[in-house]
């Protein structure tokens, strides 16, 4: 199970819920991306209403004051509850993450405990002024990215892939920077999405899947396709990751500049979190009961207390021995 004695260089895990529930043992599985996030801002904005880069949340919160005094029809960036896997990527920066899960029947799952609840009025405080918007993550947002509406964005680091095609006159000006960090001085950092390229047991050709998910994920020769544009992946895989010529890496959204200078040395201090079981039911409800939020009929924190009323419930449904 795993790769930990395969081809070198590939950061590689088993899928551990899966073989504690007993799902179908895997023979083999290969990470392709696992993408840490980091902060895009508008270079011609900050340069125009000489807004300083912020180090910290705190920071933040008052440059998106003055941004926004600067320029009342914008926003400092947006927020979108409803895309539950890019707010618990921050959440877990904010060791906020309502999930404690390492196998078995057992979970906790605290969505309103304190830090919670900290987490969702630092951001309630600033869509309540109006200093970040609360547009649905995709075409409306960088809808208005591309109009230079938002200063900054809280992307993974494949996010420029998906906003390049609709970034229009703002092509080229977006330069990539560390997360503002919870304490100053601080360097705690998280990642969002990623994907995996598994060979069950119940594989009528295990040898061939397992071969070609090596070479897909685990080869310089595919790499130097899926890493430039359009794909822009994030590389698990070392040899690359290491490499050089990877940190100078450009990407048309972000110009003459090296994205991947911030988000390598992310990329290493990343503090894994682990999904629970059924991660599948939580982006469900989560797309309705974070809705509210969008267009200020709830707030962050109300809906977090109702989401984990529904949580608790469905996890107890399927059988789960549930800490709160």
């Amino acid at each position: 199970m795993g790769l930990e004695g395969g081809q070198p260089g590939l950061r590689s895990v088993r899928d551990p819920w899966r073989l504690r529930a007993g799902w179908p043992l895997l023979q083999l599985q290969t990470l392709r991306q696992v993408p840490p996030v980091g902060l895009y801002y508008n270079s011609k904005l900050f340069a125009k209403y000489h807004l300083a880069l912020p180090k910290t949340w705190a920071q933040f919160a008052s440059e998106a004051a003055t941004f926004h005094k600067e320029d009342p029809a914008g926003a400092f960036t947006n927020f979108d509850a409803t895309d539950i896997g890019w707010m618990l990527a921050l959440m877990a920066q904010d060791g906020a993450f309502p999930f404690q899960y390492t196998g078995g029947a057992n979970i906790t799952i605290d969505f309103n405990g304190p830090k919670q609840m900290a987490f969702a009025n630092y951001w309630q405080k600033l869509i309540k002024a109006r200093l970040v918007q609360t547009n649905t993550d995709g075409t409306v947002m960088w809808g208005e990215m591309a109009k230079s509406l938002d200063a900054t964005w809280l992307p993974a680091a494949w996010g420029p892939s998906y906003f390049a095609p609709a970034a229009g006159n703002s092509m080229g000006v977006w330069r990539a920077a560390p997360l503002p960090q919870w304490k100053a001085g601080a360097d705690v950092q998280t990642n969002l999405g990623g994907s995996s390229y598994p060979v069950m047991a119940s594989s009528k050709h295990p040898a061939q899947a397992a071969a070609f998910s090596m070479w897909l994920n685990a080869t310089m020769q595919s790499w130097n396709v899926i890493k430039t544009p359009p794909s822009s992946l994030f590389p698990t895989y070392l040899p690359l990751l290491r490499s050089p010529s990877f940190k100078t890496l450009t990407y048309p959204v972000s110009g003459s500049s090296h994205p991947n200078v911030v988000f390598d040395s992310a990329a290493e201090k990343v503090t894994p979190v682990e999904w629970p079981p059924f991660m599948t039911e939580v982006i469900t409800e989560a797309g309705s009961m974070f809705a509210d939020t969008l267009d200020g009929k709830a707030t962050l924190n109300a809906a977090l207390n109702a989401f984990q009323k529904t949580i608790v419930s469905y996890a107890k449904s399927e059988g789960f021995k549930v800490s709160t």
